[in-house]
This record gives structure tokens, C-alpha cells and sequence, in this order.
């Protein structure tokens, strides 16, 4: 599928990886919508960086905890924006959450954000795509991406909400991917360590090095370079998980 020119939605796109996709995304030739709940300023900053590459992009507010801000978000987007071709699902968080202290708040946040709003957000996407074509079509229209993580396949039992999230995540994009074909693929990418805690040191950091195969903590530009591979690189891959954690779930 080739880039140049489409529309692709960000989900938490104004920091950390959501950034480094969107800037990678107009690096490449995409208009992008760049969504946040709550980083305003960052978000701000992410379009101006976006506008500055020549393309045309824009902040959108909405809170996904509240799925009925997905629809007129999507609709603002396509108005402003043009028809969304590319969701990167991305918007997440990451909360520690012992078991025994884990609450019902906690859950319903995570799971909330995480899983339940990617859903919709696809929903939302998807139903306009398909809406607008005329007739059966083997092209691929259009391609979602979902951002999960090695929890997803390697549960933390401190973390097991989250856990549950990204690996409900997996689930749902293939799902999704049976659901959608032949018009739209849908595939995910499993992250391990990239961008830990700006609050760690040195040596909680060459720990969790220490804890892939390949010995190091990952980039962003890993992850930017899988999302371009699933979006550009080929039309025949869907409801695949693509694995990018420089071998953490295989280390010892």
C-alpha cells in the first residue's frame, strides 16, 4: 500500500512511541491525526514537528474512557483530515497493579483505555471506510496496527490488568482481521522494553537490558520501522503479531 497522501490516526500520539510513529508516519508521506486525552501541550508540540515535515496534521482531544467521544473525534478527523486510511492503535497505560491491591477502578481503567477503546476507535474507522466503497474489492483500502506488548504474551503477575489488556488487544486484531478482509488488514506488534521510566538508573536500566538476547533496550525507531514494514512492506500479511523486543521473551 503506498503512503503518500493518506490520512493515518495516532492514538496517544503525542508522546513516547506515539510520537516517534507519527513523525515517522509523515516522514513518509502521511497527513496525521494526532490524538491525546490529557498531554495538550505535547500534543501541540508533536503537530507543530509534524507540520514542520511539509504535511498536514492536527490535534484531537478525547478521553477513551467515554467511547461515545470516539465517533465525533473520527468524524472531525475525516472532515479536516480526509478519510482515515491508517489507525495506529497506540493509546495505552501502564500502571502497576499488585494483585491483591488491584481494585475495580484500576481494572475498568486499564482495560478501558487499553482494549475496549481500540475496538471502537476501529469501529468507527472502519464502518466509513466501508461504507464509502462501491462493490467487492480484493485491494487492500486500508491498514490498522495495534500496539500491544510481550505482556500479551508473557503475562507480569504484577501487572496482570495490563497483561490482560494487550493480550485481549492480540486477540481482538485477529478477530478484527477475519472480520475485515479482504479491504482492510489488520496486524499487531509486540513491544518489549522500549523508552523505559525516565525516573530509572543506570543500573535498573542495564538490568532490564541484561534481560533480552540482544542485550540492550530498544529504540523507537524499532518500533517505527515494524509499523512501516506491516503498512508498506507487504498487502498479504494480516492478523499476525509481530514481535519486536529484541528476544526479552525468549531471554533466560
Amino acid at each position: 500500500m503506498k503512503l503518500k497522501g493518506r490520512t493515518a490516526l495516532v492514538t496517544g500520539g503525542a508522546r513516547r512511541i506515539g510520537r516517534a510513529i507519527a513523525l515517522g508516519l509523515a516522514e513518509w508521506g502521511v497527513n496525521v491525526a494526532v490524538h491525546y486525552q490529557s498531554s495538550g501541550d505535547a500534543a501541540k508540540q508533536t503537530v507543530a514537528d509534524l507540520k514542520a515535515l511539509g504535511l498536514n496534521a492536527d490535534a484531537f482531544q478525547a478521553d477513551f474512557r467515554d467511547v461515545t467521544s470516539i465517533d465525533p473525534m473520527v468524524a472531525e478527523i475525516a472532515k479536516e483530515l480526509g478519510p482515515i486510511s491508517i489507525l495506529i492503535n497506540n493509546a495505552a497505560v501502564y500502571d502497576r497493579t499488585p494483585f491483591g491491591e488491584t481494585t475495580e477502578a484500576a481494572w475498568d481503567r486499564l482495560l478501558d483505555i487499553n482494549l475496549k477503546a481500540a475496538f471502537f476507535v476501529t469501529q468507527a474507522v472502519s464502518r466509513r471506510l466501508l461504507d464509502a466503497t462501491d462493490g467487492p474489492s480484493a485491494e487492500v483500502k486500508a491498514k490498522i496496527i495495534m500496539i500491544a506488548d510481550i505482556a500479551g504474551l508473557r503475562p507480569w503477575s504484577g501487572y496482570i490488568p495490563y497483561s490482560v489488556s494487550k493480550a485481549g488487544l492480540i486477540a481482538m486484531s485477529q478477530a478484527l482481521a477475519k472480520q475485515l478482509a479482504p479491504l482492510i488488514t489488520v496486524n499487531a506488534i509486540a513491544i518489549g522494553t522500549v523508552l523505559p521510566a525516565d525516573d530509572l538508573d543506570a543500573q535498573q536500566r542495564t538490568k532490564l537490558a541484561e534481560q533480552s538476547l540482544l542485550k540492550r533496550i530498544g529504540d523507537p525507531a524499532d518500533v517505527t520501522a515494524a509499523v512501516r514494514f506491516l503498512l508498506e512492506g507487504s498487502d498479504f500479511i494480516t492478523g499476525e503479531t509481530l514481535v519486536v523486543d529484541g528476544g526479552r521473551q525468549w531471554g533466560r
